[in-house]
Order: structure tokens, then sequence, then C-alpha cells
């Protein structure tokens, strides 16, 4: 068995000097380490670098070595790797991502979703590059969110979820919904539909009459649902899968919520992820600068990445702007490609993808970056 050790930052350097890897030493492994910083020495603590991780060795296992461990997971299985652990520091133990999710309460998501966001990157890349040179963004879109109702049943318990702070009920009519469907279909999108924005898609009576109307006009495309969790279970897991879902994405709120939910994953074949439930302040992004986090660059790729229509038929700016006062469009007046191809819209576009945040304020408060 040969090792290849991912990262030698300070998470490596630590490695390198535990008991952890002086029982892999004696297992008597050929052992080779890779970072990304290609100016890091030939040699680190008598192991020897990789040049390259374009191939994969034989009977090789990679343990990732590094902080950054979802973008690392993911290089990996491009290249090709199937035998993935990664290093806990705090226990001093190799793990595998299961179990290293489970015990640090973050984030998992098995081989199949690691790849789909690996698509759904590269997608995005095309979108863009479709856009400066076409000037037609209906055209450049990668997903399509379709908010069908503004209701959710966690929306008493989270007072920080813009859910909680609807005053009036909507439900976005199925005549609606199949229209855009319709047209995405016409257009023979393939791209990632979801049925979600702020509403807890599984309370939805409708939900799998559209992911199996989905799948049948654009075979292509791929069916996205984010749920809270709470309705989400092996038997709704599997049906999920049956009816058409490619990705199942959940939010575990609480550590056994959590580690319940990532303990749903024994093999079915859909991608899938958890994330252990934080909630943000996006609810003051329209009144309030953020200064939590600081952004690297101000570039966002918004409708590219995602175009959010709201149950109210509103074109918004983003997932974050909740109350989409800005009148941007609506499905119900006009077509989608009409809505997006405005050039109001392909300006404000062309300006976040230049870094300018500038035209609305939820814009410039947010610290998120597509």
């Amino acid at each position: 068995m040969n090792t290849i050790l991912f990262g030698a930052g300070n998470i490596g350097h630590k490695f390198i000097q535990s008991k952890c890897f002086e029982e892999l030493k004696a297992d008597h492994r050929k052992i080779a380490f890779y970072d990304n910083n290609n100016e890091l020495p030939k040699i680190l603590e008598g192991i020897e670098r990789l040049d390259k991780l374009d191939y994969v060795a034989q009977n090789s296992e990679v343990i990732i070595t590094c902080g950054a461990w979802t973008q690392v997971y993911r290089q990996c299985l491009e290249c090709g790797y199937k035998d993935v652990k990664i290093y806990d520091e705090k226990s001093d133990k190799v793990m595998t991502l299961k179990d290293y999710s489970r015990s640090s309460l973050g984030y998992y998501e098995n081989e199949k979703c690691a790849l789909y966001q690996l698509e759904k990157e590269k997608a995005v890349l095309l979108g863009k590059e479709k856009f400066f040179k076409t000037r037609n963004l209906y055209e450049s879109i990668t997903e399509v969110a379709i908010m069908l109702s503004n209701l959710c049943n966690y929306a008493s318990a989270h007072s920080k979820c813009p859910a909680s702070h609807v005053t009036e009920k909507q439900i976005m009519p199925s005549k609606m919904v199949y229209r855009i469907l319709d047209e995405l279909a016409q257009s023979e999108f393939s791209g990632t539909i979801c049925f979600h924005i702020y509403n807890e898609p599984l309370i939805d009576p409708r939900l799998f009459m559209f992911i199996e109307y989905t799948k049948k006009v654009m075979p292509k495309s791929k069916v996205r649902i984010y749920t809270n969790g709470y309705y989400l279970n092996e038997t709704m897991f599997v049906e999920l899968k049956e009816i058409g879902t490619d990705v199942l994405v959940t939010t575990g709120y609480g550590k056994s919520e959590y580690k319940r939910l990532i303990d749903l994953d024994n093999g079915i074949e859909m991608a899938f992820s958890v994330l252990y439930g934080n909630l943000d302040d996006r609810i003051d992004y329209y009144t309030k600068r953020n200064t939590t986090y600081i952004v690297s660059n101000d570039v966002c790729d918004t409708y590219i990445y995602q175009v959010p229509i709201y149950a109210d038929g509103d074109i918004g700016t983003c997932c974050l702007d909740y109350k989409h006062p800005y009148a941007l469009g609506n499905i119900s007046k006009t077509s989608l490609e009409k809505c997006l191809n405005n050039e109001r819209l392909i300006k404000f576009q062309d300006g976040l993808l230049k870094g300018d945040r500038t035209s609305f304020t939820i814009c410039t408060n947010c610290y998120w970056k597509r």
C-alpha cells in the first residue's frame, strides 16, 4: 500500500510528528506528499514530494493533512483516487470522511456530491464565458430555483430565517411551475432545477409530481432538493431517489440530528450532503453592512450560478434577497428568457462579474461570493 499525504502546512507538519504517522511508517508503506504550493522543497522531513496529482498510483491511499478538505477531497476524486481519508489532529487519528464529518460537526458530502460540485463549478465557468461573449444571460444560466411557497415547518423555531418573517402565505400556482419547466425544456436546459429557496420542499404535496415532470421533459437536467431534514428518513431518501432526484442537500440542526442525517447515507446512489446548522445574519443585509466576513474580491456569479424565482413569481437578485423589492421582473407577466435578457439584469450581472456590488443595497452589504 502506498500513501500520499495531501497538505504540507501546519497540519501536515503535525501529522509527520505524530504517533499516528509513526504507526503508518511501521506498516512499511511507501509514503510521499503533495501540496498545491509548488514552492515547497522536494523533500520534507525525509518524505519525497510528488510533482503532480494527475495520475493514480496503484494501491495508493490519500490522507488529507490540511484544513480546506472539501476542495482537496474533490481534487483527489477528480484525479481518480478512491481511498481518501482525513487526518484529525485533535484525536490524532486518520478517519473516513463520514467519521470525520460526524466528529467535527461541520459538513459532509459523499463522493457523488463531490463530483456534482466539480461539474457545477465547470458549468459556471463555461456560463460566464458564454455570457461575456454573447451577453445572453438566459442561455448562460446553470441553475433555476423555484420557490414553491414561502412556508417552512421550522420557521417559528428560527428567528434568523427569512421564513419566520412571513406575514402572508404564498404558494406558487402549479400552472406557473409547469410553465417555467416547459420553457426551460424547450430551450433544452441541462442544468440544475431546485424547488426551494426559503420553503421546506418536503411539505409541499406537489413536489414528487414536479420532480417526475422535470425528469420527463428535461432528462439531461439534474434535480437538487434542499431540505431541513425534519421529514427525511430512509424511506423518503429512497423514494426521492426513485422519483428522479439527483442531488439531496440537508441541514442538521443540533448534534444528534446532524449525525442522524449523515447516517442515512448507506450507499444509495445519489449525491448527498449535510451541513451542520448555523443561521447567518442575512435578514439584516438590506440595512446593515456585513463586518463579520471579508471577501477576497467582490466578484459574484449570481444568476449564472442560480436564478431565484420566488413564490409570487418575482425574480430576486439572488437566494439571499428574500424581500425581492427591486422589481427585476416577474415570471407571471413574461417569460423567463425575457426577464433575464432585460438590459437592466444584463448590466447588473455584468457589473457583479467585474466586482461592482453597488447596484443594490443588499449586494453592497453582502459578504457572499458565488
